[in-house]
């Protein structure tokens, strides 16, 4: 019961078989400086940095250094509230997850 306090909304799960439909799913996303981050990103460290690759391309709109992609759509329109100074996208948090201490390690040292 005091779990489930204070929350403002249900929390719901996707599921991405990789890296790639995670960045079309992210693409799709709006971006902006009105976009709250809701999102927590929970990712494997192979995929790691392929997803902050994708996050990193939705912020600058550069997308030059992804994989290229032919069923990948274009970056939604970035929503301007103010200056379009800020650009945020859905995803606030992420969590590298590491097999084992080898892979923390390397997890650690890369961020």
């Amino acid at each position: 019961e005091s779990l489930t306090q204070g929350r403002a909304q249900p929390r719901t799960t996707k599921n991405f078989v990789s890296a790639m439909a995670f960045t079309r799913w992210l693409f799709q996303q709006p971006r902006g400086d009105n976009v709250a981050p809701k999102c927590t990103l929970v990712v494997g460290w192979r995929e790691a940095k392929p997803c902050f690759s994708a996050i990193e391309a939705v912020i600058t709109g550069d997308t030059t250094s992804l994989r290229p992609d032919c069923r990948r759509l274009p970056l939604a329109t970035q929503q301007s509230a103010g200056d379009g100074s800020q650009v945020n996208t859905v995803v606030g948090k992420c969590i590298v997850h590491s097999k084992d201490d080898k892979q923390q390690g390397r997890a650690i040292s890369w961020a």
